[in-house]
């Protein structure tokens, strides 16, 4: 439970989470976390859908695919594309897979 403030004090900057999720659903960068790789250090995955459809389109790729299509057809093209970017945190998983598809992060 949160402490309660003594006055209330609307937040007039969105938060860091707020930025992150826009982002991702500007740029069509889906995420996903995976717990049992924490001892690995890279539990964060991040796939820029656009990117990996058109590179994958002479294998079958379509445009309506989601992220878990892309990895459960195409998991090793994908890692040697290096179009699976892995990270510790979720936001470092995301700038890496901003900048493989030349999109500029200011995350």
């Amino acid at each position: 439970m949160k402490t309660p403030l003594l006055l209330d004090v609307p937040r007039t900057h969105p938060t860091r989470q707020n930025k992150l999720a826009a982002f991702k659903k500007q740029h069509n960068i889906q995420t996903h976390y995976c717990a049992d790789f924490k001892s690995s250090g890279t539990q964060w995955m991040a796939i820029h859908i656009p990117t990996a459809v058109e590179q994958l389109k002479g294998y079958g790729a379509k445009d309506s695919m989601t992220l878990f299509d892309l990895i459960a057809k195409f998991s090793r093209l994908l890692d040697e594309m290096e179009l699976m970017h892995e990270e510790h945190t979720e936001l470092f998983a995301v700038r890496m897979a901003a900048r493989r598809a030349k999109i500029p992060c200011d995350l």
